[in-house]
């Protein structure tokens, strides 16, 4: 629970930090500014629209790793380059948009599903807490420290998604599980999926072992009928 507590703010923190530093990073961008506030809104609308579909059919960890991922992976090579090719850096920054948002659509579906019920509208509440706190950053980043160093803003906009979709590797996954309903559940939930994991480890090493054991007398068994063989060959001649 206390892992929970610590990484669904922090999460939030750093995913509102690229949400909001794409758009606001245009003037360091370059290009037409008015298209690409649209494109940035074409990409946001889109992970709306089929957000039923990823909250139904997918995992939350891969979906918002794999998102978190991808959204500062383009950031960051989006620096390397060149305004020559200028098509390049829009389709990874639009990707990169429209990835950020789609770990922002499923956040609140996920927030929802962590938080036991006694506890879920002040977790919810605290992880939105943490978001605001990234939305308060961002524009320092955008426009104070692009001022020096126009890569700066990238660099750190990617080290959020890369940092972001680490840290979901430590949440659980909630996808088809009832809601807990109190901090015990979450923690009985927890211990269980751990003695899962560990059971499917013993199971896999056990059979490993077996099928080697097995593999060791069949070739034991071979070699033996080879030398018995050979015995009678060497004594016949």
């Amino acid at each position: 629970m206390a892992t929970i507590v610590i990484i669904t703010p922090l999460t939030w923190f750093l995913m509102a930090i690229v949400y909001l530093g794409i758009p606001l990073n245009v003037n360091n961008f370059g290009g037409n500014p008015f298209i690409y506030m649209a494109l940035t809104g074409v990409m946001e609308l889109v992970p709306t629209i089929v957000g039923v579909v990823f909250s139904k059919r997918f995992s939350r960890v891969p979906v918002m790793s794999i998102s978190f991922f991808a959204s500062g992976l383009c950031c960051l090579v989006v620096i390397a380059v060149t305004e020559e090719i200028w098509w390049l850096r829009w389709i990874l920054v639009m990707v990169a948009m429209e990835m950020i948002s789609t770990t922002y659509m499923m956040s609140y579906v996920w927030a929802a599903e962590l938080y036991p019920t006694v506890i879920r509208s002040r977790g919810s509440c605290s992880c939105s807490l943490g978001g605001h706190f990234g939305f308060v950053i961002a524009p320092f980043i955008t426009d104070f420290l692009a001022k020096r160093f126009w890569w700066l803003p990238n660099i750190i906009l990617g080290l959020c998604g890369v940092v972001a979709g680490a840290l979901v590797f430590l949440l659980p996954e909630t996808k088809d599980l009832n809601l807990c309903e109190t901090m015990q559940d979450v923690e009985e939930r927890w211990k269980a999926s751990k003695r899962k994991h560990s059971c499917d480890l013993h199971n896999l090493e056990v059979s490993s072992n077996v099928r080697s054991k097995d593999d060791s007398s069949r070739k034991s068994a071979i070699g033996g009928n080879y030398e018995y063989q050979e015995s009678l060959l060497c004594s016949r001649t």
